[in-house]
């Protein structure tokens, strides 16, 4: 079988224009207690736009610098989420997630607002967060959106924090704000390879005169099936909704001072890669 006809993805981000906030850790959201309420009424409804991405699995690919390691590491059910408050129906705003960054969702959100600041949300059951509560608040000029549930006293039991990766108007399933993250954090930056300068870029775009390719992307579902390397995929053009059909498909690794490219060991049987063959290509990063 084809190993670029197996997988799809319901989105994969194309090129785009986007900001990259920085973050702070959940805990941190946790420490404030979510005190810092905002009304997102009238002008400021705005601030509920965009595409966000969990902040947990921001840090778990900050620490790991692979995709592959961080997919194992605690995380919400819905790490990704996509809000476009220009679809309210009456009382309901319906929006986008992504389950296990493998299965496409949604959640509902209800207007208009608690007297507490927050808002009533529901999803269709295959989130671990319970029906429960959204807020938005901004701490040292950062703005989060918080999920979280209570209990019958009041105590939250369970939370994830979210930052906006992507402005409101590129809200939209076919932007992927994690595989934007990691490009832009693992990836992106100058590079020395044989004399010679690779640029690869958030965007996806790439300059690697050895590769002949001008697109790349960065693979992060990582089930079914599983793989076993972290996968960088290059192409003629950016392609949307679909993974392994790129015309060439490698693996690589993030060091402080390169990105080592490999070959992939295959199990055609499967089909799947297993893992990292052979390295290729040492880019030097460019200091």
């Amino acid at each position: 079988m084809d190993l670029n006809k197996v997988r799809i993805l319901k989105t994969l981000p194309i090129i785009c224009l986007a900001f990259l906030c920085s973050c702070h850790s959940v805990n941190k959201a946790k420490e404030d207690k979510l005190s810092d309420k905002v009304s997102v009424h009238g002008k400021d409804f705005f601030l509920l736009d965009g595409s966000w991405l969990s902040m947990d699995y921001m840090n778990h690919i900050r620490d790991t610098k692979s995709p592959l390691l961080a997919y194992d590491m605690p995380k919400p059910v819905m790490v990704e989420l996509f809000i476009n408050t220009s679809a309210l129906l009456s009382d309901t705003l319906d929006c986008g997630a992504d389950y296990d960054l493998h299965e496409g969702g949604n959640f509902q959100i209800y207007f208009p607002e608690n007297a507490d600041g927050t808002f009533t949300i529901a999803h269709n059951g295959n989130s671990d967060l319970n029906d429960g509560k959204l807020k938005i608040t901004i701490k040292k000029g950062d703005t989060i959106l918080h999920l979280y549930n209570t209990n019958q006293e009041g105590k939250i039991t369970k939370h994830y924090a979210y930052k906006r990766i992507f402005n409101p108007d590129t809200s939209d399933k076919q932007f992927s704000p994690l595989n934007y993250f990691v490009k832009g954090n693992l990836i992106a930056g100058s590079y020395k390879y044989n004399n010679e300068i690779v640029a690869f870029y958030a965007n996806g775009k790439v300059d690697f005169p050895a590769i002949h390719h001008h697109y790349y992307d960065v693979l992060t579902d990582m089930c079914c099936p599983r793989v076993g390397a972290d996968i960088i995929m290059f192409g003629d053009k950016p392609l949307i909704g679909t993974n392994f059909n790129y015309s060439q498909n490698l693996g690589y690794k993030v060091t402080k001072d390169s990105l080592l490219i490999y070959t992939l060991a295959q199990d055609t049987t499967v089909p799947t890669y297993t893992g990292l063959d052979s390295l290729k290509y040492k880019l030097v990063k460019n200091k």
